[in-house]
């Protein structure tokens, strides 16, 4: 009896967790919709957009994301940075077992790719005594990467949104993935 009992606690939380956590919307075919393609200029017209159509994107990441979100946080703390950038977004991507599985496939050397990331990290000298920010380039990548999910209609942002939006959009990052063949 213990042993069930436990299970279906298990299952509550599980279920309990699923049902709490927002959704990344679904696109609507066949009716009118306003598209959530966003143009490259759009960061400063998105203060415009009334409160009611905004998405708390933080709600729809995966617990992946969100984990990699924070350790990435947490190194520009430790390292006394001003803000967190996506190179540091990039580096704690790879300890995602998706991200991971992505470049071995691609017949990559993980640790190659790590070790030119701790160099371009190691680059920065922002020295900061305050807890770090995000810079405006990570809030950007954080809107491609829904807009990735939103056109692949996922439930939720995963690691692997936010590496092609870091892919596609940090020139930094380009520059570190075409150094090394990528």
């Amino acid at each position: 009896w213990l042993s069930i009992l436990t299970d279906m606690y298990f299952f509550y939380r599980k279920d309990r967790e699923f049902t709490t956590k927002e959704k990344v919307r679904k696109r609507k075919y066949g009716a009118i919709e306003i598209p959530l393609v966003l143009e490259e200029n759009y960061w400063p017209d998105l203060a415009k957009i009334a409160k009611d159509n905004k998405i708390e994107v933080s709600q729809v990441m995966s617990q992946e994301a969100l984990i990699a979100i924070e350790q990435s946080w947490q190194m520009a703390q430790r390292l006394k940075l001003k803000e967190v950038l996506p190179i540091h977004l990039l580096a704690h991507l790879f300890f995602s077992d998706k991200v991971r599985i992505i470049f071995a496939r691609l017949g990559i050397n993980v640790e190659e790719v790590l070790t030119k990331i701790r160099h371009l990290i190691e680059g920065g000298n922002h020295l900061s005594e305050e807890a770090p920010g995000l810079s405006p380039e990570l809030k950007q990548i954080f809107f491609w990467a829904y807009q990735h999910a939103y056109l692949s209609q996922r439930k939720e942002v995963d690691a692997v949104e936010l590496l092609l939006a870091l892919s596609q959009k940090d020139p930094s990052i380009q520059d570190l993935f075409l150094d090394l063949e990528i």
